[in-house]
C-alpha cells in the first residue's frame, strides 16, 4: 500500500470501500439548519412573540409593541438562516402585537379626548 499523498483522499483498498466513499478530512455530513443553536434561539423568540401578542390582545396592550418587535427580529433571523420552523409563530405574534398596540393607542386616545 503506497503512502497517501498530502491533501488527497486516503488510499482505500477496493474490498473495504464504504458505501458512500471515504469522507475528506474535516468534512462533516449534512446538518439541518433547523437544529442549530441559533435557530432554536430564534424559534424560542418567535414563540415568546406569539405568547406576548396573545397576552397583549387579551389583557395588557403594553405587551403589543414588545411582541411586534420580537416577532420582527425572529422572523428576519429565521429567514436569514433559511429555517421555516417558527416563522409562522413570529408572523402571528407580529400581527397580534400590532393589533394590540393599535387598540391600546386607540383606547389611550379615546380616554384622553373624553376627559
Amino acid at each position: 500500500m503506497p503512502p497517501p499523498a498530502p491533501y488527497q483522499q486516503p488510499y482505500v483498498t477496493p474490498d473495504v470501500t464504504p458505501a458512500y466513499g471515504v469522507p475528506l478530512y474535516g468534512q462533516v455530513g449534512y446538518q439541518n439548519p433547523a437544529f442549530s443553536v441559533e435557530a432554536q434561539h430564534w424559534q424560542g423568540r418567535a414563540r415568546t412573540s406569539l405568547i406576548l401578542g396573545i397576552l397583549g390582545l387579551l389583557c395588557c396592550g403594553l405587551l403589543g409593541p414588545v411582541a411586534l418587535a420580537l416577532g420582527m427580529q425572529a422572523k428576519n433571523s429565521l429567514q436569514r438562516l433559511g429555517v421555516m420552523e417558527g416563522q409562522t409563530m413570529a408572523l402571528v405574534g407580529m400581527i397580534l402585537g400590532g393589533v394590540a398596540t393599535a387598540l391600546w393607542l386607540l383606547w389611550t386616545l379615546v380616554s384622553l379626548v373624553s376627559r
